[in-house]
C-alpha cells in the first residue's frame, strides 16, 4: 500500500471548515520563531537557508516519525 505525506511552508495557519479530532490528528505544525522585516532582512538569507536544510530535514523527519507512529 503506498501512503503519502504532504508538507506545506505557510507565513499563516490556514483555515478550515473541519474542526473535528481526526483533522488536529493529522496536523502537525512546526514553529519557526526568528523573523526579521524591513531593511532588518538579510540579503544572504537565501544561502543561509541552503545551509540551515539538513536541520530543517531532520525537523521534518522527526514529524514525519511521529505521524507514521501514531497511524
Amino acid at each position: 500500500m503506498i501512503h503519502s505525506k504532504l508538507f506545506f511552508n505557510t507565513n499563516k495557519i490556514a483555515t478550515s471548515v473541519d474542526h473535528t479530532d481526526a483533522y488536529f490528528r493529522r496536523e502537525a505544525l512546526l514553529s519557526f520563531p526568528n523573523t526579521s522585516q524591513g531593511k532588518m532582512d538579510d540579503p544572504n538569507t537565501l544561502k543561509n537557508l541552503k545551509q540551515d536544510l539538513p536541520g530543517i530535514f531532520n525537523e521534518i523527519m522527526i514529524s514525519l516519525r511521529t505521524l507514521l507512529k501514531n497511524n
